[in-house]
């Protein structure tokens, strides 16, 4: 598991048993040598195009259902927690073409800002975001940023430990698989400072429960099948729970979780 988190590998077990089912897993049940086989398989399949849709360019991204800066409610939940927050650093993982992050700046123009993007298309289109083609997507702002194009769960040596006041996500963890999002999740807390916030369909719907080309195939629980309880999840990774909603999707029939948690 070179690949991955030293938590994530030390405590995988624990971790594995922060599920919303209360599935308790260790040796016996979920053996480490199936895991990384597991994560094998996903880390071989991340360069394969047809496991990940794509926006075709940058006016894709636009929603005419929202004219800014009215933005869709969970976006509007990043920037109220941020307003009260006020970190002076912030980092998306998972950002697309940093519609969300564009948001943030706006409103935060001296925010240090770090935005991590693993699909190449879409990174370049942050990028055209951010600067050559910043009048396509609302606000028409040109973006400071510090850019990476990388997976999220795996960026030793491109971002420092507690280097990042707030980390967030918002609807990438619900496209990973179980095993995976709890990797990102050690992540997120090796480079946060102070706060984690998630706004995220619990992946009892919308979960792509992939590894690979192979859907719910793996060891013996169907790992990818399970939903992270994140209040458990964060508390054993050194958090504090500050608000732990489900909020109903004004727009598809799901509900989504916001979830903040501090550092101790």
């Amino acid at each position: 598991m070179e690949n991955f988190n030293l938590t994530f590998k030390q405590r995988l077990h624990e971790l594995l048993s922060c599920n919303t089912a209360s599935i308790t897993f260790n040796e016996d049940n979920a053996p480490s040598d199936k895991i990384e086989k597991d994560l094998e398989l996903y880390i071989n399949s991340l360069n394969k195009k047809s496991n990940y849709l794509t926006h075709s360019n940058l006016e894709t991204w636009i929603d005419h259902r929202h004219n800014y800066p009215t933005v869709h409610p969970h976006h509007q939940k990043i920037l109220d927690v941020i307003k009260e927050i006020n970190p002076a650093s912030v980092c998306e993982l998972g950002a697309g073409a940093g519609q969300v992050s564009k948001y943030v700046y706006a409103a935060n123009p001296e925010v240090d800002l770090t935005c991590v993007e693993f699909a190449e298309s879409h990174y370049k289109q942050m990028l055209e975001n951010f600067d050559s083609r910043s009048t396509v997507l609302n606000p028409d702002v040109k973006v400071k940023a510090n850019t990476i194009n990388a997976s999220a769960h795996n960026l030793k040596n491109l971002i420092d430990d507690d280097s990042q006041e707030l980390v967030y996500t918002c609807t990438l963890v619900m496209h990973l698989p179980y095993l995976i999002a709890l990797s990102v999740a050690c992540e997120i807390a090796r480079i946060s400072s102070k706060y984690v916030l998630h706004i995220e369909n619990p992946n009892d719907i919308i979960n792509t429960v992939s590894v690979g080309d192979v859907k719910n195939e793996g060891i013996e629980h169907n790992l990818n099948g399970l939903t992270i309880d994140y209040k458990s999840l964060y508390e054993k990774l050194g958090f504090e729970c500050v608000f732990n909603d489900t909020v109903k999707d004004p727009y598809a029939d799901c509900n989504y979780v916001y979830f903040l948690a501090k550092k101790k």
